[in-house]
């Protein structure tokens, strides 16, 4: 049975579209900033940045494929992909204007959590990060990054400092300058059955360029 999912970003940044899995639509980013002494270019700073060379790009699901399969230790089938209407958001840090206190966070909501985990994939579908049990949200009562949000890290959630959670029904991300603020793709995994399920590509992203 096909499940939607919606992945919903709260706070500063906001993109909206409603799309079917794959499909092209252009999406417009609008940021809310409170003043602040520099001004930062968020369209450069959050412009997809390829990281695998032109000439050694697979396009589609083999290289997110293995990527999860090294991840969790065994071969993952692939079911069938999932149709999604995300509202596809970035959060950013109010009134920051250094690199490093500038955040991006997606977010998975309306999913079943008990069967699914959200795996977060970046770096063109490379370098993965499954959405683990936490004890409070990345995000405070501002819906800015909480100070101590890596505080719960581990080798499951945390790669190249992108950091992701579970907590209260929905799988987050944090992205900052060292892991890059895009991702390139969003699997379901289900363990009983060993089988992930796309739910989100990036356009951007040279490896989805094509996908429909």
């Amino acid at each position: 049975m096909k499940k939607k999912f919606a992945i919903i970003g709260l706070a500063t940044l906001m993109v909206g579209a409603t799309v079917a899995c794959g499909s092209a639509v252009q999406a417009q980013e609008v940021v809310q900033e409170e003043q602040s002494t520099t001004e930062v270019d968020y369209e450069a700073l959050f412009a997809y940045k390829p990281y695998t060379p032109q000439e050694n790009i697979v396009e589609g699901n083999e290289t997110a494929v293995n990527t999860i399969s090294n991840f969790v230790g065994r071969e993952v089938n692939v079911g069938d992909e999932y149709f999604v209407n995300p509202c596809i958001t970035g959060t950013v840090a109010l009134g920051e204007s250094n690199e490093n206190d500038i955040y991006r966070v997606y977010q998975a909501l309306d999913y079943d959590a008990d069967k699914f985990s959200i795996m977060f994939l970046f770096d063109d579908d490379t370098k993965v990060v499954e959405a683990t049990t936490a004890s409070k949200s990345c995000l405070n009562d501002s819906f800015r990054v909480c100070d101590d949000y890596q505080s719960e890290a581990n080798s499951q959630n945390s790669c190249n400092g992108a950091v992701a959670s579970l907590y209260d029904g929905v799988a987050s991300i944090v992205l900052n300058n060292e892991s890059g603020y895009n991702l390139s793709s969003i699997w379901g995994y289900d363990q009983t059955n060993e089988t992930v399920y796309l739910i989100w590509v990036n356009h951007d992203c040279p490896i989805w360029t094509s996908h429909f």
